[in-house]
């Protein structure tokens, strides 16, 4: 398991006393049988949304895949309970 992942949080505009948290994000990486190949790394960019409810992080994520494969299955949406992304 190979992983690496970066998030940059900013204010939603135009929106006072928000609940969420947002952040672009990059992430990169991949899970192997055997040998690491740095071909074989995989990458998504986009948009992840955090609400937390008590202790309880809620998030929400939108992503596009920047150098899939045709054989690769992807999620452009989404939803996680209990993990802060």
């Amino acid at each position: 398991l190979t992983v690496i992942g970066t998030n940059l949080y900013f204010p939603m505009p135009f929106i006072k006393n928000n609940p969420f948290e947002s952040a672009l994000f990059l992430d990169v990486g991949n899970v192997y049988k055997n040998n690491f190949s740095a071909d074989e790394l995989r990458g998504s960019v986009g948009l992840m949304l955090l609400l937390k409810i008590g202790q309880m992080p809620i998030g929400f994520t939108f992503a596009k895949p920047i150098n899939d494969k045709a054989t690769d299955d992807f999620n452009t949406i989404d939803f996680a309970l209990g993990v802060d992304f």
